[in-house]
C-alpha cells in the first residue's frame, strides 16, 4: 500500500493528525535503527547525537497512525548507550 503524500493527510485529516516522523528511505533511516547502529556510541547528549535529532532532512510529516504503525512493524527496542570515554568503549 503506498503511503498518501503530505498534501494528501492535510486534505483529508488536516495538520493537527500529523507527527513529525523519522525518515527510513535510503540514505535516511529511522530513529530506533539509527541509535542502535551508530548514535549509541557516542552516548545520549553527543554531540552527533544531537545533530541528527536536529537535521530536519532526517524528518518528514506523516499521519499519526501511520507513523506509529511504522514504528511498530520495526519489532526494534532501543537498546542502552555504550559507555564511551574519550571515544573509546569500555563496555555496554
Amino acid at each position: 500500500m503506498m503511503k498518501p503524500s503530505l498534501w494528501q493527510v492535510m486534505e483529508s485529516y488536516g495538520l493537527s493528525t500529523a507527527n513529525m516522523a523519522h525518515r527510513n528511505d535510503p540514505p535516511h533511516t529511522d530513529a530506533v535503527t539509527w541509535w542502535n547502529n551508530v548514535g549509541r556510541n557516542y552516548g545520549a547528549k553527543s554531540k552527533e547525537v544531537r545533530d541528527w535529532k536536529l537535521d530536519s532532512n532526517n524528518y518528514v510529516l506523516d499521519h499519526y497512525s501511520l507513523n506509529r504503525s511504522d514504528g511498530a512493524k520495526l519489532g526494534q527496542k532501543y537498546l542502552p548507550p555504550k559507555k564511551v570515554i574519550g571515544g573509546k568503549e569500555i563496555g555496554t
